[in-house]
């Protein structure tokens, strides 16, 4: 037996036993195989020690009982290798393995309740069947540690590794609280707790805890604190927020701190704050909780800059919008604009049109406080004027034109574009292939700021005709002439490039073309165009007319309709004249050795007004210039008119409509003509003095002018006075008295001839006036008649009651 117990002894040494939390663990540095058992017995022997028997086995060692949520348990822990383990809970037996390394591990379909203690029963066995000692193991669960304590919310909650279902039980003072665990966590509800109080607690169950006592302390956190608004202008930022509590300021990198008073009432020394910048502000309370940040973003002392609306190199005006009524100054350069926004805050100020690219500068003031600026570059708007496109052949290679300098051109021909840049002379060309003819091109300019013109629309035209040679052509002659290249077939004539006159081509290729009608002279231009066949035009000639030869004048001497001859002159190069009427040859006229000529045409009956045209013929029977007159009206007989005479009189010749009055050159009055061709024209309102000139002229039917009479105003004549007295509603007589000169007297209510009265030896008159219904407001006059029938002066009769 002494060897036994040697081999027991020297098994025990390598075995330890460890206590956690009241639950006993084996654990085993290291197991002893058969074979280093058989060299201990050796040993043993060597020293005189019986040899150890084998039929004892070690009980097994449980290292740990572990389980999963939704997972099978284990139980594991060492024994002798290669021995059959057998596990025995809950009256159901598990078995397993030991492995070579002496561990052994067994999975068990069933989780040992944690309402109650639970036992293992585990046994070793050998292949001999040899059993060791039973090993109890006892789980008691799992113990977890002290839980945390939330004291503001009136709560007590904590989480537990791996345990879903027991009990916690809090005691406060001498109240006992409860909560049940679930899912990993338990909550225990209590009155609002107060900082300092003790609290025990305990989790019982399948997990399970010692006693714990905790002290509760203080975890709420502080409110945000109120923070007041901070412009680009303070140094102070201020506020509200948590008594005695500090408050801290931070911006970037920096921050600032300070003491919250004990009225809730802050401010915090902080450096002047770019607009716009953000800051945060936080309580930390003397537990060390920090309130959520408060933000605030420092606001500018100025007003907000104007918002402006695009700006246009067309536009004459700067318009957006602003504070209402405050009043809007706009820089351009160093002038200023100012304008005031209305009461929805639109503001417009009327500027002079700007270049693109000018820099606009808008600020507004208002309660003597003024805003940032706002700026507005003036953007190109106005597109290019449409090119000028040269004319296309269906031979040209190129689109040639004029244009605004360095716009891109676009040439489109059906879906395809073409594109170059006009140069710095204005001029482009953009390469194209050729074109059938009467194919569509349209060109348009494109500015860098993508403005487009009006595109130039153009046809791709037929090769043209050749240039016609144009013989040189003389002022006044009849015909252009000249010869044309093969494939005209005929020419036009155009002058200030409107046609004039299409002219046929003989079997030679000649052409003559009458001109004189269109009276071309010196210098002046004109255009002969080849046409084919088929009405196309081909390549123009401009000629210039050259300096007449010869000498070629005529004029035409006034001619009234009674006159038998039409009269004038000519220059020694015109051998003939003839009379046009409406453009029809009439006759032609004598030409005499003075030089002067006439024309028979009493027998045309010309009416007064009616155009006539002489034109005079070179020896080569050329008509070589022309004069165009009017049948006149003859002047009238006028008769002598003395200053101050009421009217101008006299005698119209036939044909006469009416006639007029001119003094200095003015047209001053139109007057009747009756039935027999006597007129009389008011004047004595004109005042016209001794000496003065005046003209009277015929007018016709068709409103023409004849020949003038010219009259100066002769001296007054003899004694010409009157004085009329006031007339009283109901009298009988209008009375007064006249000088010698007048010889009669006559009554005239508003401008009407009443009656004429008797003047008296003594020069006093009498016009009977009662039966005329005279009214305080009509209008009563009294004019002397002289010897002649004449009304020489009038006087207004004042009315009384």
């Amino acid at each position: 037996m002494k060897k036994k117990h040697i081999t027991q002894k020297l098994l025990r040494v390598l075995t330890t036993s460890v206590v956690v939390g009241g639950t006993a663990f084996t654990s085993v540095s290291h197991l002893i195989s058969p074979i280093e058992v058989a060299h201990a017995q050796e040993n043993v022997i060597k020293q005189n020690i019986a040899p150890i028997a084998m039929k004892d086995i070690e009980a097994p060692i449980v290292e740990a009982y572990r389980g999963g949520n939704n997972s099978d348990y284990y139980i594991k822990g060492r024994g002798q290798a290669n021995t059959k383990i057998v596990i025995t809970v809950q009256q159901q037996q598990f078995e397993g393995t030991v492995n070579n390394d002496g561990t052994w591990e067994v999975v068990l379909p069933i989780r040992v309740s944690g309402q109650e203690t639970e036992k293992f029963t585990l046994i070793l066995v050998d292949d001999q069947g040899n059993k060791s000692k039973e090993t109890m193991y006892t789980h008691r669960g799992i113990y977890i540690p002290n839980p945390y304590l939330a004291a503001d919310y009136g709560e007590i909650s904590g989480d537990i590794f791996n345990m879903f279902e027991g009990k916690a039980t809090a005691r406060v003072g001498n109240e006992m609280y409860e909560g049940i665990i679930e899912n990993g966590r338990f909550l225990i509800k209590t009155p609002k707790l107060v900082v300092g109080t003790k609290v025990e607690l305990k989790i019982e169950g399948y997990h399970y805890s010692d006693k714990t006592s905790l002290t509760v302390v203080d975890r709420t956190v502080p409110d945000a604190p109120e923070v007041n608004d901070l412009t680009d202008e303070d140094t102070q930022l201020t506020g509200t927020g948590e008594a005695n509590a500090k408050v801290t300021i931070m911006t970037g990198t920096e921050s600032y701190e300070g003491t919250i008073n004990s009225e809730g009432n802050w401010s915090v020394a902080i450096p002047k704050q770019v607009a716009n910048t953000k800051l945060q502000v936080i309580v930390t309370d003397a537990a060390g909780n920090k309130s959520t940040p408060a933000e605030v973003i420092a606001k500018s002392s100025k007003w907000n800059a104007p918002k402006l609306n695009k700006v246009g190199d067309s536009d004459t005006e700067i318009t957006g919008t602003t504070e209402a009524g405050a009043k809007v100054v706009a820089t351009i350069g160093d002038q200023l604009y100012e304008g005031i926004a209305g009461a929805d805050g639109n503001f417009s100020i009327t500027i002079p049109k700007q270049v693109a690219g000018t820099e606009v500068i808008v600020k507004m003031t208002k309660d003597r406080k003024e805003s940032k600026e706002s700026k507005e570059i003036v953007e190109d708007v106005t597109a290019p004027d449409a090119p000028q496109v040269n004319t296309i052949s269906d031979k040209d290679i190129a689109v040639t034109g004029n244009g605004e300098v360095g716009t891109t051109v676009n040439v489109q021909i059906g879906r395809e574009n073409y594109t170059s840049v006009v140069r710095a002379d204005g001029q482009f060309s953009v390469s194209i292939p050729k074109q059938e003819a009467r194919t569509q091109v349209l060109v348009t300019l494109i500015d860098s700021t993508g403005n487009k013109s009006t595109p130039t629309q153009t046809t791709v035209k037929a090769t043209p005709l050749e240039a016609p040679q144009v013989d040189a052509y003389y002022e006044e002659e009849l015909r252009i002439t000249g010869k044309v290249k093969p494939g005209t077939n005929k020419v036009r004539l155009y002058v200030d490039g409107e046609l004039k006159r299409t002219g046929a081509i003989d079997e030679k290729g000649n052409f003559a073309i009458y001109a004189l009608d269109f009276k071309l002279p010196k210098g002046k231009t004109f255009t002969v165009v080849p046409v084919d066949a088929s009405g196309k035009e081909g390549t123009a000639q401009i000629s210039t007319v050259q300096d007449k030869q010869g000498h070629f004048e005529l004029s035409i001497d006034s001619y009234t309709k009674d006159k038998p001859h039409i009269r004038g002159t000519v220059s020694e190069d015109i051998k003939k004249v003839r009379l046009y009427l409406n453009g029809t040859y009439i006759r032609t006229g004598q030409i005499h050795a003075d030089g002067t000529y006439t024309i028979y045409a009493q027998d045309q009956n010309i009416p007064v007004g009616s155009q006539f045209e002489v034109r005079g013929v070179d020896n080569q029977e050329r008509e070589r210039v022309s004069q165009i007159s009017s049948v006149s009206t003859e002047s009238p007989q006028v008769d002598e008119y003395h200053e101050g005479d009421l009217r101008i009189t006299g005698k119209v010749k036939p044909g006469t409509n009416k006639i007029r009055l001119y003094v200095d050159g003015e047209l001053k009055r139109t007057g009747a003509i009756d039935e027999k061709g006597n007129f009389a024209i008011y004047a004595l309102d004109f005042k016209l003095s001794s000496g003065k000139e005046f003209k009277v002229v015929p007018v016709s039917s068709n409103g023409v002018e004849g020949t003038a009479y010219s009259g100066t105003v002769q001296a007054m004549q003899g004694d010409y006075s009157l004085q009329v007295d006031s007339y009283a509603l109901q009298d009988t007589y209008v009375r007064g008295t006249v000088s010698s000169d007048i010889k009669k007297v006559r009554l005239y209510v508003n401008g009407q001839l009443k009656r004429t009265g008797q003047i008296n030896t003594d020069g006093t008159y009498l016009i009977y006036a009662k039966d005329q219904q005279i009214a305080l407001d009509s209008q009563v006059e009294v004019r002397g008649v002289d010897s002649g029938e004449r009304e020489r002066i009038k006087k207004e009769v004042q009315i009384k009651k």
